[in-house]
């Protein structure tokens, strides 16, 4: 909040006439960017854009702001993502995770786990990667 305060009050031309608002991605980072659109807009509706399509756009984001936006070409939409490493080490929307123990494999357990169309199976003793792929952020929230 410190870092705005000066642009909010014109330190920068224009800057008084600018929208601002400050999220924190937590475990759905979607979702809190949803909220922090929603408070910019003041309207609770201005969130459904990006619910419905922020995780495979990579336009929304752009798209809902530009919606907010005056027609003044001096005017910006300033989002601040407080404690950003969070989008790697808390969130885990889309990520599946299920637990299997295999017969055939001498009764060793395994986690098999999905993200984005990618497909894993980790020894839970080793947690070495036994069979497919994920990247490497979901592979660190399924040995974490």
């Amino acid at each position: 909040a410190g870092l705005l305060h000066q642009p909010r009050h014109g330190a920068l031309p224009g800057s008084e006439r600018w929208l601002y608002t400050v999220l924190k991605p937590g475990r759905d980072p979607i979702e809190q960017l949803a909220l922090a659109m929603a408070r910019m807009a003041k309207s609770p509706d201005a969130g459904h854009y990006i619910r419905r399509n922020g995780a495979s756009n990579s336009d929304a984001l752009h798209e809902s702001a530009e919606s907010l936006l005056s027609d003044r070409r001096d005017q910006r939409a300033v989002i601040v993502v407080d404690q950003f490493e969070e989008t790697f080490t808390q969130a885990e929307k889309g990520l599946s995770k299920q637990r299997t123990r295999r017969e055939a494999d001498g009764q060793r357990e395994q986690l098999h786990a999905r993200y984005s169309g990618e497909k894993a199976i980790v020894a839970i003793q080793t947690l070495a990667l036994l069979r497919g792929r994920l990247p490497p952020r979901a592979f660190g929230l399924v040995i974490e």
